[in-house]
């Protein structure tokens, strides 16, 4: 299993126009934390202007399947996405379910 590092960029003003799809956002990625893919998550602060979420996932394409089905990728709120394989080298994370 692989560690992804994802840099998700907001669309202007996201604390608005985030509102109407927050709920479904935040359903899909607890479902995906329960499931063990999403590690952490969550915005990046001083400008809200990014998020970051910690995933694991046998390949990109999976990571690039799992953004497509977010709320926020298929409503506008976000405006690029970045997926990087993460070599973590020092710390612990959770075992593989």
């Amino acid at each position: 299993m692989k560690t992804f590092a994802v840099f998700t960029y907001f669309v202007e003003n996201v604390a608005e126009k985030r509102v109407p799809h927050r709920e479904a956002h935040l359903a899909h990625l607890r479902e995906l934390h329960a499931a063990g893919t999403l590690l952490l998550g969550g915005a990046l602060l001083d400008p809200m202007d990014a998020g970051l979420l910690i995933l694991r996932a046998e390949s990109k394409e999976t990571v690039d399947a799992i953004l497509a089905s977010d709320a926020y990728a298929q409503n506008g709120i976000w405006t690029k996405i970045v997926v990087r394989e993460w070599n973590v080298v020092v710390g612990n994370l959770p075992a593989a379910t």
